[in-house]
């Protein structure tokens, strides 16, 4: 019987506490260029390539982890001011394949 009244007392309080909206306190932001436009960013990511190969972290004697990288070109423009920048960066040991092996 306390169980009991404990899970009314519990779900009466979680059915008195008021939920908030998704868009309640969530302000938009944006950058803002110097000329007082509006920045946008487009990202393109490149493909998946080759940049290491280091021994096998998976605890297998044999074999290596391949590392790869990639390019990224991030694109920023000013809706006021037409202003295009290009920012291009390389992220690596992103993604990492396991060749390791017991044998």
């Amino acid at each position: 019987m306390r169980k009991f009244k404990k899970i009314i007392i519990v779900v009466a309080c979680l059915l008195m506490t008021p939920v908030a909206t998704l868009a309640e306190g969530i302000e938009p932001r944006a950058a803002v260029h110097s000329c007082g436009g509006i920045l946008t960013d487009t990202t393109e990511y490149g493909p998946w390539g080759f940049a290491y190969e280091a021994p096998c972290v998976h605890n297998h004697p044999y074999g290596t982890d391949v590392y790869q990288k990639r390019d990224v070109i991030v694109r920023r423009s000013c809706n006021k001011c037409g202003m295009n920048e290009i920012i291009s960066i390389t992220e690596e040991v992103i993604y990492k394949e396991c060749h390791g092996y017991d044998w």
